[in-house]
């Protein structure tokens, strides 16, 4: 939903104010079947584990469990967007001063939300870092062959080394302000000289972070390199 007014106001010969606001909240949408989770790294160091699957990662929570929304991201309802315009003619039309404003926001891509809920234990995505050979390459997988998946249950196993993409609870919506200053000046009947100036910002630019990455571990250990791309998941954040 979004609901939008303006109107212009001539407030003297010299003075004219346009104005508008915007109310548009962004909802942030949801599974039909809540599928997807989050993940709170303090609930995680502290070993806190999901009510509605047992055997999921610490710190990785789904709907059903206590305060986790069916979106898992809090909806923005204070979505307000201004804008304003001043029309200036200090001398009745030979020099004109224009000044804008507005702040615009973006719409929610739905891509985000629905990779969030392909997590385990929906739908498996899982990073096979150490392959067999082409006629078994799950030969060095733990437990083997994770597929084909089993609808989930509340002891349904996880895969380990999986993929997992998770949102911020709160996560603002992106949005821009831009304004702009125009003076005009009328030299005689035909000739005019205009200058302009247009800025803007973008606040709260969403992009992904690697939250678990693998970290550099210098040096030899035993008679190899301690950091190789064959034991990545071991050097990875969460994992130390």
């Amino acid at each position: 939903p979004g609901i939008y007014a303006q109107d212009t106001f001539r407030v003297t010969p010299k003075l004219t104010i346009t104005g508008g606001l915007r109310w548009e909240p962004h909802i942030f949408p949801q599974d039909y079947f809540g599928r997807g989770s989050l993940f709170d790294r303090a609930s995680f160091d502290a070993g806190t584990h999901s009510s509605v699957f047992v055997n999921a990662p610490a710190g990785s929570f789904y709907y059903g469990d206590r305060g986790v929304l069916k979106s898992f991201v809090h909806s923005e309802w204070l979505g307000f967007s201004p804008r304003l315009g001043l029309v200036i003619s200090p001398r009745g039309g030979q020099d004109v001063f224009r000044l804008g404003y507005g702040m615009l926001y973006d719409n929610i891509e739905q891509y985000y939300d629905e990779r969030v809920q392909s997590n385990p234990p929906f739908t498996d995505e899982v990073d096979n870092t150490n392959p067999g050979p082409f006629d078994d390459p799950w030969a060095n997988y733990p437990g083997g062959n994770p597929f084909p998946v089993a609808r989930p249950s509340t002891n349904v196993a996880f895969p380990t080394s999986a993929l997992y993409v998770t949102l911020p609870t709160h996560l603002k919506p992106t949005y821009i302000s831009q304004w702009n200053v125009n003076f005009e000046h009328q030299f005689s009947k035909n000739w005019l000289f205009s200058l302009s100036y247009i800025g803007n910002k973008t606040t709260h630019l969403w992009a992904g972070e690697e939250t678990n990455p693998g970290v550099y571990i210098p040096g030899t250990c035993g008679k190899s390199a301690c950091s190789t791309t064959t034991n990545t998941q071991s050097r990875r954040v969460l994992t130390l």
